[in-house]
């Protein structure tokens, strides 16, 4: 592609903080990197705080792990499948901090608790941003 006689290259796909963008017909979106990036700060707050009570690791990733999970989520849409992932990855870290096994449901506990699931959260953001 050229420019005023100057040639630009392109690319196969552009990161943007924690989001990657793909050259397609249409604007497709990966969360690959805000995963493992997702994972990283988790296991680090789980590492770091073996002594914590559980609901000061549960705010401690609401408040470092959400705005990573959540980044541009008001803004983009994305797949079915790429909110499963994401909400999958908020829902081992749960599992993980309070013992339950992948068989069991989080859904009721986390209501409990007073908080709520990624999706809803996903949800509430794109409402707000509207």
């Amino acid at each position: 592609m050229t420019l005023d006689d100057a040639f630009v290259s392109t690319v196969q796909s552009i990161k943007y903080p924690c989001v990657t963008i793909n050259r397609e017909k249409s604007l497709s979106l990966s969360t690959d990197s805000m995963i493992r990036s997702f994972i990283c700060v988790c296991n680090c707050i789980y590492a770091r705080d073996k002594d914590a009570k559980e609901l000061i690791r549960v705010a401690l990733k609401e408040t470092y792990c959400l705005p990573i999970s959540a980044y541009a989520s008001a803004a983009v849409k994305y797949a079915f499948r790429q909110k499963d992932e994401l909400n999958a990855c908020w829902n081992s870290i749960d599992r993980k901090l309070f013992g339950f096994n992948k068989c069991k449901s989080l859904k009721g506990f986390i209501c409990g608790l007073g908080r709520l699931h990624l999706n809803d959260i996903l949800k509430k953001d794109r409402m707000i941003f509207y």
